[in-house]
């Protein structure tokens, strides 16, 4: 667990690449949960 004051310091940028990471594994998420290839 990480201290909230060291996650609040993350520059924007790094910031926006956080997000989008975790955006794109949710959306491949998604898409694999909707293709039926299981």
């Amino acid at each position: 667990m990480l201290p909230k004051q060291r996650f609040t310091k993350v520059p924007p940028e790094r910031a926006k690449i956080y997000k989008m990471g975790i955006f794109i594994c949710l959306f491949n998420d998604f898409v694999l949960s909707l293709s039926p290839s299981r």
